[in-house]
C-alpha cells in the first residue's frame, strides 16, 4: 500500500499511530514508502483500541500547520471512525492495511464533524493480490 500511496503522491504532514506492534510496523512501513521520515511518526498511547469519539476528539486537537494527517490504528475503531466521518454513513469493511482518504471542506481541525467528510480514496491490499492472479 505505501507504493501505492506513493504512486498517488499522498505525503501527509503529520503521522499518528497506535503504539501497538503491528500498527508501528506498519506506519514504518508506509512512512518509510512515501518519503515520510520514520522519525517524526508520533505514537498515540489513547489510539489503541480507543473508540471513534476518542478519535474524533484526537482530530479536532490537531495543529492547524498540519493540513493532511495519516492515522494508524485498529479495528473496530478505524471502520467505525470512518463511518462517522463520511457523508454516506457507515463504513463495511476497512481490511488490513486497508487505507481511507476523507477530505473535511473546513479551515481548521476543530471544525470537523460526522458526517461531513468527503471520501477521496478507499484501497487495500487485496486488491491489487487478484488482479495479479488473472
Amino acid at each position: 500500500m505505501g507504493e501505492k500511496l506513493k504512486e498517488r503522491q499522498i505525503l501527509p504532514d503529520l503521522i499518528l499511530s497506535s503504539p501497538a506492534k503491528r500498527a508501528r510496523k506498519t506506519a514504518d512501513l508506509i512512512a518509510k514508502a512515501i518519503g515520510y521520515p520514520r522519525k517524526n511518526i508520533q505514537f498515540v498511547d489513547k489510539m489503541y483500541h480507543c473508540g471513534a469519539s476518542v478519535l474524533l476528539d484526537l482530530v479536532k486537537k490537531l495543529d492547524d500547520k498540519n493540513t493532511s494527517v495519516m492515522l494508524f490504528g485498529h479495528n473496530p475503531d478505524f471502520m467505525d471512525f470512518a463511518g462517522m466521518l463520511l457523508k454516506p454513513g457507515p463504513v463495511q469493511n476497512i481490511p488490513t492495511t486497508g487505507v481511507t482518504c476523507i477530505r473535511f471542506p473546513v479551515s481548521n481541525w476543530k471544525k470537523v464533524q460526522k458526517g461531513k467528510g468527503e471520501s477521496v480514496f478507499f484501497d487495500y491490499p487485496k486488491r491489487y493480490q487478484d488482479e495479479s492472479a488473472r
